[in-house]
C-alpha cells in the first residue's frame, strides 16, 4: 500500500481496499495540522466510508545514511536557522515518465532531506546519518512522475540516479526494515483516533 506524509505522520493504505487513483482537497485556512487531520477524517468517513487508524507497521523502507566519503564530499554545515528547498526541473522523458531534476537545499536537516526524497522515491525514507545540524548543497537526479500503470523497471531507474547524486555528497539509501508509525486507511467501523499533535505526536 503507498504511504503519504501528513506533516511528522504518515497515512498508509491497506490492500483491503478496491483499488483506483483518487484525489482529495482539505483546505484548513491557518488551523494547522490538527484541523487537517479532522477534515481529512471527516472525508474518508463521510464519502469513502473509511476510518484512520493509529498503529505501527513493519514496512519496507529506505534509509538515509553517511558513506566514507562523508567527511570529504558531505554537505556544506551551516548557522541557517531557515530551511529552504528550491526545485528546478528540466527536460522529460515520455517514454520513462521522468523528468530532471535539481534540488538546491539551503539551511536543510538530514530528516527534512529524508522526507523530501519520499516524493522522488514513492517510498518512507527515514534519517540514520546521526548527521545533527544544517545544511546546503545541492542535488540532481531523474525525478518520476506518477503513473498509475508505473512498473518497478522506472522505479528501479529512478533510484539508481538519485543514489549516485546522493553518494557524490556522501550519502546513500540503504534498503531495510523498520517499525513506522502510520494512520492506516481502513473500512472497519471503530472510534477515530486521536489526531497528531503539531510535533506528530
Amino acid at each position: 500500500a503507498a504511504v503519504a506524509p501528513l506533516g511528522a505522520v504518515r497515512i498508509a493504505g491497506t490492500d483491503r481496499l478496491p483499488g483506483g487513483v483518487y484525489e482529495i482537497r482539505v483546505h484548513a485556512g491557518d488551523g494547522g495540522r490538527r484541523e487537517v487531520f479532522h477534515l481529512l477524517a471527516e472525508s474518508l468517513r463521510d464519502d469513502f466510508r473509511l476510518r484512520l487508524a493509529r498503529e505501527r507497521r513493519e514496512m519496507d523502507v529506505l534509509a538515509l545514511v553517511t558513506t566514507d566519503d562523508w567527511p570529504d564530499r558531505g554537505f556544506r554545515a551551516t548557522d541557517s536557522t531557515r530551511a529552504l528547498i528550491r526545485s528546478r526541473y528540466g527536460d522529460v522523458d515520455q517514454d520513462r515518465r521522468t523528468v530532471q531534476r535539481d534540488v538546491d537545499l539551503q539551511g536543510v536537516t538530514m530528516d527534512q532531506l529524508a522526507r523530501e526524497l519520499e516524493d522522488d522515491t514513492g517510498r518512507v525514507v527515514l534519517n540514520e546519518t546521526d548527521q545533527r545540524g544544517a545544511f546546503d548543497g545541492r542535488l540532481s537526479f531523474e525525478a518520476r512522475i506518477p503513473d498509475v500503470s508505473e512498473g518497478s523497471g522506472r522505479n528501479r531507474a529512478v533510484f539508481s540516479t538519485l543514489d549516485d547524486s546522493l553518494r557524490d555528497h556522501g550519502l546513500r539509501l540503504a534498503r531495510t526494515t523498520r517499525r513506522v508509525e502510520v494512520l492506516a486507511i481502513e473500512n472497519a467501523a471503530a472510534e477515530e483516533p486521536a489526531p497528531p499533535d503539531d510535533r506528530g505526536n
